[in-house]
């Protein structure tokens, strides 16, 4: 098991540790967790993604095939930093407590999502029930919490391009691998194209850091949060 850190070991935080790395701006955010490639994977896996488009019949832009991720849990807008908090205390009991072992999510169909120029996207059945395992265990975790996420049908995607310019059918491709050794926190600065990583909890077996988070303050006495 990992090593707990004091923060995470009973009630949840009261969000002071998170007040450092809120991002800027408000309301034009929308933060939920979600599946990434590492660094060392992505360049791999823009390449598969792009040739897929191309077999497709779809012209790649330069602004496609960016901010790749799956997406497992949508929290919301314009979160405050002890709401952000309760949402990583949660994580940090599925990373910890439950121990869910890294996996590799194999995408093997592609497809447009619902209108005619809906997002073309890669998604899969078999090669995701990890994925979709994870899912099912975090939601229970911040439903614990107090968190009310949407609970429907859910088929695990990564999209590759909005307004895809024409409808693709489903349709069978070469299998394209995301190997998961974390879940993250993304804030999504809307209408800014830009995704930014506020948190990552490791899954067991991988190779990378445990968690990483906020560095925390020095500890004081307890006091009431101010509002």
């Amino acid at each position: 098991m990992h090593p707990q850190l004091s923060l995470f070991g009973g009630p949840p935080p009261s969000g002071e540790r998170w007040a450092s790395v809120m991002p800027d701006g408000q309301g034009n955010q929308n933060f939920f967790f979600a599946l990434l490639p590492d660094e060392a994977d992505t360049q791999r896996i823009t390449d598969e993604a792009a040739q897929c488009m191309r077999s497709a019949g779809l012209t790649v832009r330069p602004t496609d095939v960016v901010r790749l991720h799956v997406t497992l849990a949508i929290l919301g807008t314009a979160l405050d930093s002890r709401t952000l908090a309760t949402a990583a205390w949660a994580a940090d009991r599925v990373s910890d407590r439950v121990c869910l072992p890294a996996f590799e999510a194999w995408f093997d169909r592609a497809m447009t999502f619902s209108q005619t120029d809906g997002p073309f996207v890669l998604t899969g059945e078999a090669g995701l029930a990890s994925a979709r395992r994870l899912r099912t265990t975090l939601l229970q975790a911040l439903a614990d919490q107090g968190f009310r996420i949407k609970k429907g049908e859910f088929r695990p995607h990564m999209t590759l391009c909005y307004g895809s310019r024409r409808h693709v059918d489903e349709h069978p491709i070469t299998p394209v691998a995301l190997p998961v050794r974390a879940f993250h926190l993304v804030c999504s600065h809307v209408g800014l194209s830009r995704h930014e990583r506020i948190g990552s909890w490791a899954l067991a077996g991988s190779d990378g850091p445990v968690r990483q988070l906020p560095s925390a303050p020095a500890r004081q006495a307890p006091s009431t949060p101010t509002r």
